[in-house]
């Protein structure tokens, strides 16, 4: 039960050295580009993309992923900077 929880700490845990906002956008893009692609092919009958929504389809689930490291990562810099304020 430990190792498990000490995977999900280092699953959770935020790097400092990147850009999640960045990596969202690209993700939210990647996502939206599935969507229209989904409602092409399903929406609109649009046989030319029949199943291409699938290529980008898992950048929704890391947009999850990386929303919350990015709300993690904030919150680590407000948590370090009330702790620089208070010394």
């Amino acid at each position: 039960m430990a190792a498990v929880v000490r995977a999900a700490r280092w699953v959770f845990t935020p790097s400092d050295a990147l850009n999640y906002g960045f990596i969202a956008a690209v993700y939210a893009a990647l996502s939206a580009v599935s969507g229209a692609l989904a409602l092409a092919q399903y929406g609109y009958g649009v046989h030319a993309v029949t199943g291409f929504w699938i290529v980008p389809a898992p950048c929704a689930a890391a947009l999850v992923y990386v929303l919350i490291l990015r709300a993690l990562a904030g919150a680590g810099r407000r948590a370090a900077a009330a702790e620089g304020k208070t010394d």
